[in-house]
């Protein structure tokens, strides 16, 4: 008798690419949960995320989405890049600017790994 397939949930999530040109604004996951302790681009709405972080938008451009299986669900993210102008209030506490040629090897998680490269090769 053949096994009965669960569906697997679907879960999105826009994850906001800051940029200055040079480098990339990651923050630090909490402990626990999903990507414990591993840096992660923003997530959430583009405007909210750089008003949050009192940076200047000069231009936003939404880049194809990537999927990525876990073990219990399905995670599409839908990654917008945004290059920004002003910086200064962008270094608080759990943010940190990475180099964007190096950002695809700090402590970042696999599809997020995918994701920096595919933008650092695009911005070459």
């Amino acid at each position: 008798m053949a096994k009965v397939r669960v569906a697997v949930p679907e879960r999105r999530s826009t994850f906001v690419i800051i940029s200055d040109g040079q480098r990339i604004l990651l923050e630090r996951r909490p402990p626990s949960g999903i990507w414990g302790g591993l840096l992660v681009p923003p997530e959430g709405d583009a405007g909210t995320v750089l008003a949050n972080h009192g940076l200047t938008l000069e231009s936003a451009e939404a880049l194809p989405p990537l999927r990525h299986a876990f073990t219990h669900f399905r995670l599409t993210l839908e990654p917008i890049f945004c290059l920004v102008s002003k910086t200064s209030n962008a270094a608080e506490a759990g943010m940190e600017w990475v180099d964007l040629a190096q950002a695809s090897h700090a402590g970042v998680p696999t599809p997020i790994r995918k994701l920096l490269k595919r933008v650092a090769s695009a911005k070459d």
